[in-house]
């Protein structure tokens, strides 16, 4: 708002002004708002069930599997 005050008129304006007449007019500056949450946890819900029985050590190749789910 301010560079663009300079700009057309060439008339140096501090940054209070603006702000105190954009209040005044009841206007709002627009916010960068940060990445949206795509998952949210159900407290509620069971956990899943340990398939591996936490040994991931195999017996013979091909047995278990395993991952991660990271972004």
């Amino acid at each position: 708002m301010r560079s663009s005050a300079r700009e057309l008129d060439g008339v140096r304006v501090c940054r209070k002004r603006v702000a105190r007449l954009m209040r005044r007019a009841g206007l709002a500056g627009v916010s960068r708002r940060r990445g949206c949450r795509t998952t949210i946890a159900d407290g509620r819900a069971a956990a899943a069930s340990d398939l591996v029985k936490r040994q991931f050590i195999a017996a013979e190749p091909n047995r278990v599997w395993t991952a991660t789910a990271c972004r």
